[in-house]
């Protein structure tokens, strides 16, 4: 058996309600793993030293001047040290960068925004990721300026969002890209928010088209001109979305069945096949995710 070498770590940790600053230090041999996906974006700003992420056959190197950033499945995945390594994390609200991205495309966000993981610091917008993150950290420490303005905490926070949204690639860049659509009428914005709050529920087209306060016909014209489909498909696509977190979240803790007919979805059939041309994969397949596929072996077994 070789010997263990020495390890030495350090972190301090700040949140707020949404998104939390880590300064981590860490010196030695090192694994660590996470068991599960987590619900938050992970943006790692390297300051010193080298590490390595790893998920199924992907493998992710984070040394200074290149941010990290893991979303969905990439945050089940497992990261290596070897020698010294300073860094700084940023933890964000998925729901907070969806709502942010909502109010930029004036419209629903649901699901993974499927970043890619490589984030350049080195020039442009990423240059100041580091400064504003450690403007929170130093702002939140110690009974600091930022505890006693909520109003500067608020704006700190929504810029970190929005450089996240419109310098790291995700699948809605090109989109953000391109000149705006004309804004959405009342109506269409009513429905939408009825059908978020009534998603589990047997609401038809009259209901919604009550709730927007216009025809049924009216309805479906301004979802066609506006959102390119009809205002049941548009709730169907939500309570699709919605059956994706609860498999995310809860795994094998409920069936995929129990979840599928929670959101309205009866005809199991048509509903795995569905799920699948929207995500990419079957529904059990999902479930499967939460119990961790990405787990690696501990610090202590890779010395032995």
């Amino acid at each position: 058996m070789e010997e263990r070498s020495p390890l030495a770590f350090d972190c301090s940790f700040i949140s707020t309600d949404k998104f939390a600053v880590a300064i981590s230090k860490y010196d030695g041999k090192l694994s660590i793993s996470r068991d599960g996906t987590s619900d938050k974006v992970h943006l790692f700003l390297p300051i010193s030293g080298s590490a390595r992420f790893s998920c199924f056959r992907e493998s992710i190197v984070s040394v200074p001047g290149h941010g990290t950033l893991l979303e969905g499945e990439r945050t089940s995945s497992s990261m290596q040290f070897n020698g010294s390594r300073h860094h700084l994390a940023l933890i964000v609200d998925r729901q907070f960068i969806r709502k942010q991205l909502a109010f930029l495309l004036d419209r629903t966000i649901s699901g993974d925004m499927h970043f890619q993981p490589y984030v350049n610091l080195t020039e442009g917008a990423g240059s100041g990721f580091m400064n504003i993150a450690m403007e929170v950290y130093r702002g939140l420490s110690n009974d600091c300026w930022l505890q006693k303005s909520p109003i500067s905490l608020n704006s700190l926070c929504e810029t970190l969002g929005y450089l996240l949204i419109e310098n790291c690639s995700h699948q809605y860049s090109d989109e953000l890209s391109r000149p705006g659509p004309a804004p959405t009428p009342k109506h269409v914005k009513w429905a939408i928010e009825f059908m978020e709050e009534h998603m589990s529920a047997p609401i038809s087209l009259n209901d919604i088209a009550s709730a927007s306060k216009v025809s049924a016909r009216a309805l479906q014209q301004g979802f066609k001109q506006f959102r390119n489909t009809t205002p049941m498909l548009y709730l169907r696509d939500l309570r699709m979305s919605a059956v994706h977190e609860d498999l995310l979240q809860t795994g094998e803790q409920s069936s995929v069945t129990e979840i599928a007919r929670k959101w309205g979805f009866a005809h199991l059939g048509r509903f795995a096949s569905d799920y699948k041309r929207r995500f990419g994969q079957l529904p059990s397949e999902t479930a499967n995710e939460r119990r961790g596929v990405c787990r690696r072996p501990n610090s202590s077994q890779d010395d032995e």
